[in-house]
């Protein structure tokens, strides 16, 4: 068994025969999100049906995840790293403190995929944080169904407010059971849309934006007049972030969500 949950895998992809003509490929990482998810949920509750206990360490997890200085600008969903490359095209919003200026911590809207790979593979934390988002909703979903089921199970009123609590900040306590579904399907519908990230993420092969120097395109003047034209370089072959392992370990896990 592996020591470690996560390791970096080298991966020879060129042949001898075509070593010369081709870059050598970055590494790709390997990560055991099964054997992850397993030790979270050994030691976080979820063997006691604590889904509460899970969803608030899923939330303290995220927070260390995502402030990591290596890929804060990446995960943080402040204006202050709106420079970024995971800031979503679409998002426009501006929040203005009162002197015409945007707020730098207001809120920013991420779209990971539009990392590159090469970006992708130089730190797990841009697979754990959907993991954990993934896991945060799912075990949200089943607290909220299990209040559901104790709320059915005690059919007098005054016992489901004992139940939910009785000190009248619970914003549960008059909730339906109606209600208590519609919630759970609907955190348990964002855990689909996580775990399909990781999905996404570990087959990712976006190549870098091209730089400025690139994208220019130098014209002979002599081949202007006799009228040659100019093909542009083929684009390197991107590989995926990570190696086969562990795309077939978020493909389950997309699956079993």
């Amino acid at each position: 068994p592996e020591s470690t949950t996560f390791h970096l895998a080298l991966l020879t992809m060129a042949s001898p025969t075509t070593a010369t003509n081709t870059a050598p490929h970055p590494q790709q990482l390997r990560l055991y999100l099964h054997s992850e998810l397993t030790t979270s949920h050994t030691t976080h509750g979820i063997t006691h049906e604590d889904y509460t206990q899970y969803s608030t360490y899923c939330t303290r997890r995220l927070a260390r995840l995502r402030h990591s200085k290596a890929v804060k600008k990446d995960l943080l969903h402040v204006r202050l790293y709106k420079s970024s490359l995971s800031t979503k095209t679409s998002d426009n919003t501006t929040t203005t403190n009162g002197g015409g200026k945007a707020k730098k911590n207001s809120y920013r809207a991420i779209e990971l995929t539009n990392l590159p790979s090469e970006v992708l593979a130089s730190h797990v934390n841009y697979f754990l944080e959907p993991l954990y988002c993934a896991e945060r909703c799912w075990a949200a979903s089943l607290a909220l169904k299990a209040q559901m089921t104790t709320v059915i199970e005690n059919d007098d009123t005054a016992a489901n407010i004992n139940a939910l609590g009785s000190d009248g900040l619970n914003p549960r306590k008059d909730w339906s059971v109606g209600k208590f579904r519609a919630q759970s399907m609907k955190r348990l519908k964002k855990a689909v849309k996580y775990a399909t990230l990781v999905e996404s993420l570990a087959l990712s092969t976006k190549a870098p934006p091209p730089s400025t120097e690139s994208a220019e395109i130098k014209v002979d003047n002599n081949n202007e007049e006799d009228g040659a034209t100019t093909t542009m370089p083929e684009e390197p072959m991107v590989q995926p972030p990570v190696d086969e392992h562990t795309q077939m370990e978020a493909r389950a896990y997309a699956s079993f969500m």
